[in-house]
């Protein structure tokens, strides 16, 4: 008898899209994570420690959410 294989394939499927999201999405928030850094001089350079500041806080409450 033939048994269908959808469960243990389904499983094994969605385990390798699990992991191949969280692999996607550490590298996009190394790569904002850079662009932020870069940003936040030029801010501080530009407008100043309190504007960087606020940058900062609001980069990383986006982050969070």
């Amino acid at each position: 008898m033939h048994q269908p294989k959808g469960k243990d394939e389904m499983i094994e499927i969605a385990e390798a899209i699990r992991e191949g999201a969280k692999a996607y999405l550490n590298r996009q928030y190394s790569a904002v994570a850079f662009v932020a850094a870069i940003l936040a001089v030029i801010i501080l350079f530009t407008l100043g420690l309190n504007a960087m500041l606020g940058f900062l806080t609001g980069a990383l409450a986006s982050a969070l959410a």
